[in-house]
């Protein structure tokens, strides 16, 4: 590698870094991640809400009484 590709090479790195370092203040920390996962409905309280919906069975059944 001559030295005016690795001169090419290091702006490259350089740039690429630059541009990163812009991009780090914009993501989410690992504390406002789990802050928001926090929030979401488990596994087992989506089951309990499905479990309230009725069956398809149950809405032509409805259908069909009206």
């Amino acid at each position: 590698m001559s030295r005016g590709d690795l001169e090419e090479t290091v702006k490259n790195i350089d740039t690429r870094v630059a541009r990163i370092e812009q991009m780090l203040p914009t993501l989410a920390t690992e504390e406002q991640l789990s802050a928001a996962i926090a929030r979401l409905a488990t596994k087992e309280e989506l089951q309990a809400a499905i479990a309230l919906l009725a069956t398809k069975e149950e809405l032509r059944a409805a259908i069909a009484r009206r």
